[in-house]
């Protein structure tokens, strides 16, 4: 069984990517970095993954990411590293540092799904959305984050 996918997409043309079986997979440590022709990707079982560092670093076509739920993942550094065109990011249960301030094309509506779903935490965790869209948000908005022990940058 494979449990390592580290750049198994690194620098790849694919712009649509298969559903493969991840479900035993541990780490997916810049799996699409550099996969500059995909605009999403498949709900992958991603609950056994620990490791998702540039995951989708350089993806600069990337507008959508799906529900996925990483329990046991800590660290995610760079994970959206230069992807600009990002809108919508629908990750379940977020328990790890996040930036996403590359794209400011998220609505509003897409930021506070991100908030929403921002698991409450004892420790400090920092969601980076950057200025433009830290501007979309109202304080009411900002102190859900705040109320569950993010901070956001």
């Amino acid at each position: 069984d494979v449990t390592n996918m580290d750049h198994m997409f690194h620098n790849s043309d694919v712009i649509n990517l298969p559903l493969i079986d991840t479900s035993k997979v541990t780490s997916m440590y810049y799996m699409f970095a550099y996969c500059t022709k995909i605009t999403t990707v498949p709900l992958f079982d991603v609950q056994n993954v620990n490791i998702i560092n540039g995951m989708f670093y350089n993806c600069t076509n990337l507008k959508s990411v799906p529900a996925f739920s990483f329990p046991y993942v800590i660290e995610a550094s760079s994970m959206f590293y230069a992807c600009s065109k990002l809108e919508t990011i629908h990750l379940k249960e977020i328990r790890f540092n996040l930036d996403i301030h590359f794209s400011t094309l998220f609505t509003r509506e897409a930021l506070l799904e991100i908030i929403g779903n921002l698991v409450t935490t004892s420790r400090t965790l920092k969601l980076t959305i950057g200025t433009t869209n830290l501007a979309k948000l109202t304080d009411e908005d900002k102190a859900i984050a705040t109320n569950k022990g993010w901070t956001l940058a």
